[in-house]
């Protein structure tokens, strides 16, 4: 009679030293993530002399570096790279494709956050995460603390400051610009009262006003003070006004930004260490990716070059189709490289819309500049190619097109009517992935990483699940 009472003691004894072991695990007080819109290692990497100790240099020595780290998936902006960062997944699957999209029932264009049900504080804009579909690591950090964790987002511009926040955020603070001060939004509630203490510090410098808002969260906010990790996510500038094609101009703007971003990094990294303890905080520091800017006449050196203007060609697919089916508005609208089929027409006219869509194509094939055709059939039934996964992952069927059009590289894709243009180029640019802080010991590592790896890893780290919708396994380091 006593043994099976022994056995099942041994086993509540068992059971209870592992959650015993698991509550125990050291976790980092303090995470900050440091996104870097338009950070390319090579300008880091020429600009680096002319830095700090304390910024910069001591990130790219001391930290585990991955110099080759890429998104996985195409035509990425700043804020489907935040949303990709700490989700830990593609469009495909937490819907930011862009900054801006086409709704397919107003026909109207859409800004990633935009939410009129809120209210904007100390700004007009009415934002809200409600198109981010899935779980971000903020989200899943609030729900494994049950709530005690702070989570807190800084950034230039609301749309990376409210993705990177999440849903179950305390706070998401970015700049207004029009009056250097902060501003926020009402659905994360109540603005914490360390805002109180911030001062405007011009429209001029907004990665001085980052670091210095950022500063004041970690050193009146609480944050990295008991043993519940909390979240800091952080969002600098590292773009300029001037094209940096040229030797030339990689010159004079270019180099103060990376100067003036190196001092103020330079400046969280010391308030961080004063308030929580370097090696209690892990810091994670990447880019956003960088959208390409050329200004030179490429006609001048012989190099094929050309302009594609959307509009146009919406118009005449819209032409050829009507000469095959009959009257009707066929491309109800476009946006960007995609355009937007009216499904309705085709169901009252009793089309197939599978030959539809390859009427299409065969006729855009045609057209000059357009190097490949996607239909939303071949994105989401056709075989798979390592091209065409990543223009797949940067795809949601509920906001993308049903026909996006890939234009050669060295041409510029325009909209006449709403005076947008964007030059393409496909070039290998690299960026770097760096972790550091919280004993990481230095290495640099040149294999290359997507960035699905940043929140299970992030996650690993802080001992909670990864986001719901991220099945990437995470990296591991040496101590």
């Amino acid at each position: 009679m006593k043994k099976p009472y022994i056995a099942s003691l041994l086993m509540v004894l068992a059971t209870s030293s592992v959650l015993s072991a698991q509550v125990g695990t050291p976790v980092p007080r303090l995470v900050v993530g440091i996104a870097i819109d338009q950070m390319r290692t090579d300008y880091l990497e020429t600009f680096l002399p002319l830095c700090g100790e304390d910024g910069l240099k001591r990130l790219m020595r001391d930290g585990v570096v991955y110099t080759s780290a890429q998104y996985a998936s195409a035509d990425v902006d700043k804020a489907s790279a935040i949303a990709s960062l700490y989700t830990g997944t593609v469009p495909y699957n937490h819907g930011i494709v862009g900054e801006d999209w086409m709704d397919r029932q107003t026909l109207r264009p859409v800004h990633c956050v935009d939410d009129f049900k809120q209210r904007g504080v100390n700004t007009q804009k009415t934002t809200s995460p409600q198109h981010l579909l899935v779980s971000t690591l903020g989200d899943e950090l609030k729900v494994a603390t049950d709530g005690r964790a702070l989570v807190y987002s800084v950034a230039p511009s609301c749309e990376a400051a409210v993705l990177a926040a999440g849903h179950a955020a305390d706070y998401a603070l970015w700049q207004n610009r029009q009056t250097g001060s902060w501003a926020g939004t009402s659905y994360y509630g109540k603005e914490p009262a360390a805002t109180r203490l911030l001062m405007n510090t011009g429209v001029g410098n907004v990665n001085e006003w980052v670091s210095r808002t950022a500063s004041t969260l970690i050193e009146y906010g609480s944050m990295g003070i008991d043993e519940t990790t909390d979240l800091l996510t952080v969002c600098f500038d590292a773009s300029a006004t001037v094209n940096y094609s040229t030797r030339t101009g990689q010159s004079m703007e270019l180099q103060d930004v990376y100067v003036r971003l190196d001092a103020a990094i330079a400046d969280l990294l010391k308030t961080v260490d004063k308030q929580v303890g370097l090696d209690k905080t892990l810091f994670f520091i990447t880019s956003t990716g960088y959208e390409p800017n050329e200004s030179a006449d490429l006609q001048a050196y012989r190099i094929p070059t050309g302009n594609l203007q959307i509009n146009r060609c919406a118009a005449l697919l819209n032409m050829y189709l009507v000469a095959i089916y009959g009257q009707g508005q066929y491309v109800e609208s476009y946006y960007g490289n995609q355009l937007y089929l009216n499904h309705k027409l085709i169901e009252q006219k009793q089309l197939n819309l599978t030959e539809v869509f390859k009427t299409c194509e065969d006729f855009l094939f045609q057209y000059s500049g357009v190097r490949d055709v996607y239909t939303a059939a071949r994105l989401t039934q056709g075989a798979w190619t390592p091209g065409i996964s990543r223009i797949r992952n940067a795809y949601h069927p509920k906001c993308s097109g049903d026909i996006l059009v890939q234009v050669n590289p060295g041409w510029t894709l325009s909209n006449e009517d709403t005076a947008q243009s964007r030059f393409v180029r496909d070039s290998y640019l690299e960026f770097p992935l760096i972790f550091f802080g919280y004993g990481l010991k230095a290495e640099r590592v040149q294999e290359p990483v997507t960035m699905d790896v940043v929140a299970p890893t992030v996650a690993h780290f802080m001992r909670i699940r990864a986001p719901n919708a991220c099945s990437t396994a995470p990296l591991s380091f040496n101590y």
